[in-house]
């Protein structure tokens, strides 16, 4: 999933140079002893190696920065950190745990940017999930949170997991397909890159069907 913005967003063949900056960026902070500034470089880190196929890796990562979290202020990053661990993780109740304790410390109070990278990265995972329940409460968080300033990604996120969710429940169906197409070209307009493999993963399914 792109993060809104997000380094993510940029074409794959970037991601190399951006996580070799982001090793650069935590080695700066350790220095300085600015540790909870740790806590996005090890995020972002974590969810390149997992883009890139290295679970495991971004797995570690994760841990990592949910430690850094928890010793430096999970107000900071902390509801994100989770999030992407829930992403990363493989077993259901694991992740389950681990969005739950997300939106607990988002609920808590922490600082504006994790009400907006939070839910997308909820959507995604609730989708793998195939949580019917979660996908549309996160689909509210969103909503709600970006009600009094509306901002057209995450309109873009609410709609794609929306309609994702319609793909999945009816893959034969053809309700879905038009939204779908409309917003596959949302996501190439937005270089919403890792947003658009599921798009096309649902299309590509529809064909063959």
């Amino acid at each position: 999933m792109d993060p809104p913005p997000g380094e993510r967003a940029l074409p794959p063949e970037a991601w190399p140079a951006l996580a070799l900056r982001r090793v650069r960026a935590s080695a700066v902070v350790r220095s300085l002893g600015a540790f909870r500034f740790e806590q996005p470089c090890l995020l972002f880190l974590g969810l390149l190696s997992l883009d890139t196929g290295h679970r495991e890796r971004a797995a570690s990562y994760l841990v990592q920065a949910l430690d850094v979290a928890e010793r430096t202020g999970v107000e900071f990053w902390g509801p994100t950190v989770h999030c992407a661990l829930a992403l990363t993780l493989t077993d259901p109740e694991e992740r389950g745990r681990s969005l739950d304790d997300g939106e607990a410390a988002l609920l808590r109070g922490c600082v504006g940017h994790n009400h907006l990278l939070f839910y997308p990265l909820a959507m995604e995972t609730a989708l793998e999930l195939g949580d019917a329940p979660r996908v549309s409460h996160y689909r509210g968080g969103l909503a709600r949170a970006t009600r009094e300033e509306p901002l057209h990604w995450a309109r873009f996120f609410i709609d794609r997991a929306g309609a994702l969710w319609d793909a999945q429940q009816d893959p034969t169906g053809s309700g879905w397909r038009a939204p779908l197409e409309a917003l596959r070209g949302r996501a190439h307009e937005y270089q919403y890159n890792q947003a658009t493999v599921k798009i096309e993963q649902a299309l590509e399914g529809a064909t063959e069907s």
